[in-house]
């Protein structure tokens, strides 16, 4: 049987970033923001389910010929957002990861502790020219919508050029008073490298840079310009944790160079508030690693 409209009927139900994996033997499950897996369809997968779900999902986008190896696609529908696939061969069988990126960013009231403080950091960053604000932060996405939410605020009150590199993306930011220029890492170039050197062909005001993956991009940071505004997101607990990785990954001299830069490290979590779950954060100034 093949499950595609369930699994895209699945995928309408919210306006959030949803995570949904499909493994032959067990059962479809969406990861929740807390990190846990939850099924949304109590029938275990086949080799043939997964196969004809990412057939489906192919032809869709508009992709006809015979699945790889491995492949990492992106498509966009109307009523539901913008859906990336990605998958690979596990033993002759296909294993299906499906994100879905929602067009809408959420309102910073709906989902931060403090709207005030938030605001105030906003106006920091709106009014910051060049330097580096550090997001860190155990869940990515998290981290993901705190930024966002942030650049959307400068899209909506500032005439800014604003460029996102993000493995994957987490959401669709349409242009505003700003221009705004989204790159997937895994979908829409062949390397980190690559993308940030063509960015700067559009001569940017910001950059926000993001990862959910911990082990990658570290080098590649050594090639952002250090004299634009650069927002730089990855889920790492944190800054100790990412200074080391940043010491093992690039030279002392970019060390040097970055630190130099740094404005603030923004530790981004996530709590109850209300019987609700919201983000806090606390901004911890540059002079505190010096």
């Amino acid at each position: 049987m093949n499950y595609t409209n369930f699994i895209l009927n699945y995928l309408k139900q919210s306006p959030k970033f949803i995570s949904i994996f499909l493994v032959p033997g067990f059962e479809p499950v969406v990861r929740e923001e807390s990190g846990e897996l939850r099924k949304i369809l109590d029938v275990k997968l086949t080799a043939k389910d997964t196969k004809e779900i990412l057939i489906t999902l192919r032809n869709t986008a508009a992709i006809p010929r015979v699945p790889t190896v491995k492949e990492v696609f992106s498509f966009g529908m109307p009523d539901i957002g913008r859906i990336r696939v990605s998958y690979f061969l596990q033993r002759g069988s296909y294993v299906v990861n499906i994100i879905k990126t929602p067009f809408v960013v959420p309102e910073a009231a709906d989902i931060v502790v403090s709207l005030e403080k938030f605001l105030d950091f906003y106006r920091k960053v709106s009014e910051t020219k060049y330097g580096i604000f550090l997001i860190i932060g155990n869940r990515w996405l998290s981290n993901s919508m705190f930024a966002y939410s942030i650049l959307k605020l400068i899209n909506k009150n500032h005439k800014k050029i604003i460029c996102t590199l993000e493995n994957p993306i987490s959401f669709l930011l349409r242009h505003g008073n700003s221009i705004v220029i989204q790159r997937d890492l895994s979908v829409d170039v062949e390397s980190t490298v690559e993308a940030i050197k063509d960015m700067y062909f559009l001569d940017p005001d910001i950059i926000y840079y993001g990862s959910s993956i911990l082990s990658e991009n570290l080098p590649e940071l050594e090639y952002l310009d250090m004299h634009r505004l650069n927002i730089i997101s990855f889920p790492f607990s944190s800054y100790d944790v990412f200074e080391e990785k940043l010491e093992k990954s690039t030279s002392p001299y970019f060390v040097e160079i970055f630190n130099k830069h740094l404005i603030d490290v923004i530790n981004v979590k996530q709590v109850y508030f209300d019987n609700e779950e919201k983000i806090d954060f606390e901004i911890i100034p540059n002079k505190s690693y010096r």
